[in-house]
Parts: structure tokens; C-alpha cells; sequence
């Protein structure tokens, strides 16, 4: 369910997707774009209709882009929250998974932060979900990395975004691939290194301390 992107750019996508997976049009896959009226997650009416869909067409993964977009009158920084939370967690009910983007909080200058800290909004918003994950972006490479689990421990995992476009510069395939990610840690480490060294070279005389503001608080 998009409600971002808009309807041209997600049928771009979709396609270009389905084309590289060679999904054709009987792939039990369904999509809506800026859709009229916008679902309300905390209007209990607005849900139960959405729920009819899913356990008509036996949907087994929903995606909802974002959370702001579907969050009604709610105030982000509020206890409001709990109302669009406890509406999605009830489709939940179905058997299905469901997917929620949300985004960050704008950079935070607090050293050592909990990653899951960086989630934007009121408390409640964490509080309702089973497992977070953080997505960064490096290039056409993401990294994500779990900040809340609920049940089994989820493992950090790397992939590159792969994509070909057409003569008129629309997308016309993608995919992600998977990427080791011991493989990106030595290349980060590898950055990191050098930045070191070229810090000291032209500060000789910088302490430890001065070196690890300069890495962003980060030591690693």
C-alpha cells in the first residue's frame, strides 16, 4: 500500500521487479497507490475493510509505506500513537505479516544512542512492534540492522540494489542481492583505518579523544 511514492513511480518499480524476478501476471502480488479514501489505522471501520481484503485475496505479507501517511489525526509525538499501532497490530490477527516504513529522527549528536533511539515519534510506536529495523543506505548498498526483536534474534544482513534502466532512462529491471556482510565490515574498517591516518598525519599532535569526535563518536 503506497501511500509516497505515488501511482506512476510504483508501477515502475513493481514492474521493473517483477520483470528481473520473471513474475508474470498470475504472481499473487497486489498493489495500491495513493488510494481514495486513505486508510486511517486508527478507525476501527477503515481496518476491519482492509482486513476483508486481505482474507479474500489471502494476502500473507502487507507493506504499508509509511506510517505517517496512515497514522489519521494522530500526533507522532504523542500517546496518540497508540491508536494507528493498536489498528495495525490487529491486522496482524489475519495470519499476516505486516511491514510498516517508518522513518528517523534528523541525525543525533547523543554519542553511544541506541540505534532504536533513532526511530522517529512517541514511545508507543516501538512499544507496539515485534522487530525493528534500521535501514542505511551506503551508495546502492543497504545495511539492515535489527534494534528491537521480540521473538528470535534476527541477524544484520548487507544487499545491493541492482538496477538497469532502458533507452528513455526509465527503470526497467532491479533487484537486491545479497552482500557477505563480513565482507562490508572489512571494507568499512578498511575506510576507517585510512581516515585515521590521514586525520593524524595532518594532526600529529591530535589526542585519542580528539581522534574519536573526529570518527563521529564512533570507535569502531
Amino acid at each position: 500500500l503506497d501511500f509516497d511514492n505515488g501511482q506512476r513511480r510504483t508501477d515502475e518499480r513493481i514492474a521493473a521487479l517483477a520483470r528481473e524476478h520473471k513474475l508474470n501476471d498470475a504472481a499473487p502480488i497486489y498493489y495500491a497507490s495513493m488510494p481514495r479514501p486513505r486508510l486511517a489505522a486508527g478507525d476501527p471501520e477503515a481496518v476491519s475493510a482492509l482486513l476483508r481484503r486481505m482474507l479474500e485475496r489471502n494476502i500473507g505479507l502487507v507493506i504499508i509505506d509509511n506510517l505517517g501517511k496512515v497514522s489519521g489525526e494522530a500526533e507522532e509525538n504523542s500517546a496518540d500513537m497508540q491508536a494507528p499501532m493498536d489498528g495495525l497490530r490487529y491486522l496482524t490477527e489475519s495470519g499476516a505479516a505486516l511491514c510498516l516504513i517508518h522513518h528517523q529522527r534528523k541525525a543525533s549528536t547523543v554519542a553511544n544512542e541506541r540505534k532504536g533511539e533513532t526511530l522517529r515519534g512517541h514511545g508507543s510506536i516501538e512499544a507496539a512492534i515485534d522487530l525493528a529495523k534500521l535501514i542505511t543506505r551506503d551508495g546502492e548498498t543497504i545495511t539492515v540492522t535489527p534494534t528491537k526483536t521480540r521473538g528470535p534474534t534476527v541477524k544484520e544482513f548487507t544487499a545491493e540494489f541492482v538496477f538497469e534502466h532502458d533507452e528513455n532512462y526509465e527503470l526497467r529491471t532491479a533487484r537486491f542481492w545479497p552482500v557477505a556482510v563480513d565482507d562490508r565490515r572489512a571494507e568499512e574498517e578498511e575506510k576507517r583505518r585510512a581516515m585515521i591516518l590521514e586525520f593524524l598525519t595532518r594532526h600529529p599532535n591530535m589526542t585519542a579523544s580528539q581522534v574519536y569526535n573526529y570518527l563521529g563518536g564512533n570507535k569502531k
